[in-house]
C-alpha cells in the first residue's frame, strides 16, 4: 500500500476509536441501552444497504473472505440477490443486512462492520419538529413520556 492509503487507513481507525469511545460514553450509565453486539433490531430493518467507503468495501472482503465457506457462500448469495433488487430497483422499505446470521441474530462481520453499522443505533434525525430515533425501545427510555405528551397534545387539538 501506498503512504495515502496508508494515512487514510489511519483516520478509518481513529474514526472507529471516536465512534466506540462515543458508544461507551453513552452506554454509561444507560445499562438499558439496547445498541451492543448482539442486538440485531437496525440489522433486520434497514432503510436501505449502507454505503461504504471502498477502505470499508476493502475491509468487509477482507472479512467475507475469512469466513467458512459455507457461510461466505451464503453471504455471497444475500449480496447478490440484494444487488440484482438494487438493479431492479425493487429494494423494500425495510432491508435486511446480508452480513446477518438471521438465525442467530449476529452480524458476521461485526469487527469489520462499516462505520454506518457502527452508528446505526444511535443516529437521531430532525425533521422540523418531529424527531425520528430507529429503535423503539431507545425512544421509550430516552422519552418516556413522549408518546403521553403527543397524545394529550392531539386530543387537546380535537
Amino acid at each position: 500500500m501506498n503512504n495515502s492509503t496508508d494515512g487514510v487507513q489511519q483516520k478509518l481507525q481513529l474514526l472507529d476509536e471516536r465512534v466506540e469511545s462515543r458508544f461507551q460514553a453513552i452506554r454509561e450509565g444507560r445499562n438499558w441501552w439496547p445498541c451492543r453486539r448482539g442486538c440485531d433490531h437496525c440489522c433486520r430493518h434497514l432503510a436501505q444497504p449502507p454505503e461504504l467507503s471502498p477502505l470499508e468495501w476493502a475491509r468487509v472482503d477482507e472479512a467475507i473472505a475469512a469466513l467458512a465457506v459455507p457461510i461466505r457462500a451464503e453471504v455471497e448469495k444475500k449480496i447478490h440477490e440484494l444487488l440484482i433488487k438494487i438493479a431492479e430497483n425493487t429494494v423494500g422499505s425495510q432491508v435486511v443486512c446480508p452480513y446477518l446470521d438471521e438465525n442467530s441474530g449476529s452480524c458476521l462481520i461485526y469487527d469489520s462492520r462499516p462505520i454506518a453499522c457502527r452508528t446505526y443505533g444511535f443516529f437521531v434525525g430532525r425533521d422540523r419538529l418531529f424527531i425520528q430515533i430507529f429503535c423503539s425501545s431507545v425512544l421509550l427510555k430516552t422519552y418516556p413520556n413522549l408518546i403521553i405528551n403527543v397524545l394529550s397534545l392531539h386530543i387537546k387539538n380535537l
